[in-house]
């Protein structure tokens, strides 16, 4: 038997939780479309300057493992329970995230280029 301060606390570490869910569902489905839309279809035109190229395999590799996270998150959540962890999660992504670097580094110029080619 819990108790009412016990029953608070799960209740916001079950609510923490799905609000990371959601956000990484939300980010993940923010990545599908960046490939979908604007990504495949510029590499397909042979519209995407050479130096932009790189980008793609990056945000696929990116989308892959945030899709693997996310699949481990909802799993977790469909059966969360007092002794349900979600950190182990994303510690095992650390090497990946080091991948980031190169994503993070180009992206302010990688949107510049998709708001010019909008216009």
């Amino acid at each position: 038997r819990i108790t009412r301060r016990q029953f608070s606390l799960l209740s916001k570490r079950r609510a923490c939780a799905q609000e990371i869910l959601k956000t990484e569902r939300t980010y993940v489905d923010g990545l599908q479309i960046l490939l979908d839309v604007f990504l495949d279809p510029l590499k397909a035109a042979q519209s995407l300057p050479e130096e932009y190229k790189s980008i793609i395999p990056q945000v696929q590799v990116i989308v892959g493992y945030n899709s693997l996270l996310l699949n481990q998150l909802e799993e977790r959540m469909k059966r969360f329970h007092v002794g349900t962890c979600i950190g182990d999660a994303f510690l095992r992504m650390t090497d990946f995230l080091k991948g980031y670097t190169s994503y993070c580094n180009n992206y302010t110029k990688f949107v510049s280029l998709l708001e010019a080619m909008k216009d």
